[in-house]
């Protein structure tokens, strides 16, 4: 996703009780390697550089407060299978890795992780303010507050979507990773259009998952 946001959080937190991503995986202790596939040694890839976010989102027309179901899905483009097997496997034991990065506070930036009960969230590139009551305030967390794109993000999730068109070549500028604890799931939101230029690209790991449009839980 492009934003007008940024991410970032260091420090060290207090180790939590097992989670689990999927019952039928078991529990994954976070900061601990699952017993699997290792990550793809990445090729040495050139730094890409990251734009500032006072010119990335344009602003965007006010929410419809009665949305019509017929735009929502002309709005929605569903790319299925676009990584393979192989693909997610590599790309989920990158995320194992920066889960337990996390979990002994070795990732830089201040920002960069925000812990619950039900998930993990990781703001990469740019982070931003959001939660209950804060619909039509969000705004973007302070530049440097979060960690830079991680070079396996560069490679394996954001170079197949520019090689393939979808995106523009080093467009996306912000990524945000939700590992959800067993039983958990996002809530029903929008990103908000004065901080997130469109296309807005969602990937599902681990699990099959399935996204409504269009609900609300409120």
């Amino acid at each position: 996703q492009r934003a007008a946001e940024s991410p970032a959080r260091v420090g060290r937190r207090e180790p939590k009780p097992q989670s689990q991503r999927c019952p039928e995986q078991g529990p994954i202790a976070e900061g601990s390697r699952r017993q699997g596939p290792q990550p793809r040694p990445l090729e040495v890839l050139p730094r890409l550089s990251v734009e500032s976010f006072g010119s990335i989102a344009p602003q965007g027309e006010p929410l419809d407060p009665e949305p019509d179901a017929k735009k929502i899905q002309a709005s929605l483009t569903h790319l299925a299978k676009f990584f393979s097997h192989d693909e997610c496997t590599n790309v989920e034991a990158w995320i194992d890795q920066t889960v337990g990065l996390a979990a002994a506070g070795m990732l830089p930036g201040e920002k960069t992780v925000d812990m619950t009960a039900s998930r993990g969230k990781y703001f990469f590139g740019h982070g931003y303010s959001y939660g209950r009551g804060m619909r039509g305030k969000e705004a973007l967390l302070q530049e440097g507050t979060v960690a830079p794109i991680p070079e396996w993000v560069r490679a394996f999730v954001i170079a197949p979507l520019e090689r393939k068109g979808i995106v523009p070549y080093d467009w996306v500028d912000s990524v945000v990773i939700n590992d959800y604890r067993a039983g958990s799931s996002i809530v029903a939101h929008v990103d908000p259009v004065n901080l997130f230029a469109r296309p807005i690209m969602t990937v599902t790991f681990f699990c099959p998952a399935n996204l409504v449009f269009g609900a609300s839980f409120d």
